[in-house]
């Protein structure tokens, strides 16, 4: 068959690390081994597979097999193409239904042109949504835990913390310690814009008064918003 390869990795924090790599290799082999063709470079995606909007080079790439003659696509692993059961057969269903293209899976030796493999890719869709679902809950059972003993457990603490760095049990934790001037701040945002104050005006007043936003810089409206909302 003459297939169009299409990676992908979930976030842009992948995108220098050998996830890519190790997928172009496997298909590679794949292909070499089952004596298809690839007719292409890979089209390479850095997005979530839960999320199948705007996935721009999955679209490429389903608009050069539609242009190029070819028989299908194929990915490395089915959670490359989707992790949602529903996404994932409305894809499949618009692209690689029976008698159209074939999708093939190198990890799960899937092929969707056989009714077996239509078969498996339909129980792979599941347990990727599963194994998704699973990761989801452990990581917000760990933060909520973690958020119980007073610790910091996103990238930033909110606009009243400053973060320190305190050993617990032997290991290193980043810890959220109230900063009593921006305690100060945030409070007078709340009672102004309560009083009706607009973002602007408070701004200007905090700017004026020689205060400092979080990260040393005046105040703008937005941050003032986001103070306010809860979102800093």
């Amino acid at each position: 068959m003459k297939l169009v390869p299409y990676l992908r990795r979930s976030s842009k924090s992948q995108q220098d690390n050998s996830s890519a790599d190790n997928q172009w290799a496997e298909i590679q082999r794949y292909c070499s081994v089952y004596g298809h063709e690839l007719i292409c470079e890979p089209f390479d995606e850095v997005k979530s597979a839960a999320d199948n909007s705007e996935r721009k080079q999955f679209d490429a790439a389903i608009e050069y097999m539609e242009d190029n003659e070819a028989d299908g696509l194929i990915i490395y692993d089915i959670d490359r193409f989707s992790r949602s059961v529903i996404d994932g057969l409305t894809t499949f269903k618009r692209y690689f239904s029976v008698g159209s293209y074939t999708l093939v899976s190198v990890n799960q030796r899937i092929d969707t042109s056989t009714d077996d493999g239509w078969f498996m890719l339909t129980i792979f869709l599941a347990t990727a949504e599963l194994e998704r679902r699973r990761i989801a809950r452990r990581t917000q059972d760990g933060k909520a835990y973690l958020k119980s003993q007073g610790f910091v457990t996103e990238g930033d603490a909110g606009f009243i913390y400053d973060i320190e760095e305190k050993v617990v049990d032997g290991k290193v934790r980043r810890v959220a310690v109230r900063n009593i001037d921006r305690v100060y701040i945030h409070n007078y945002i709340v009672i102004q814009r309560n009083a009706g104050a607009t973002y602007e005006s408070i701004a200007d007043e905090l700017n004026r008064a020689g205060h400092k936003a979080k990260r040393g810089g005046r105040f703008t409206r937005t941050q003032v918003q986001r103070i306010y909302k809860g979102a800093e």
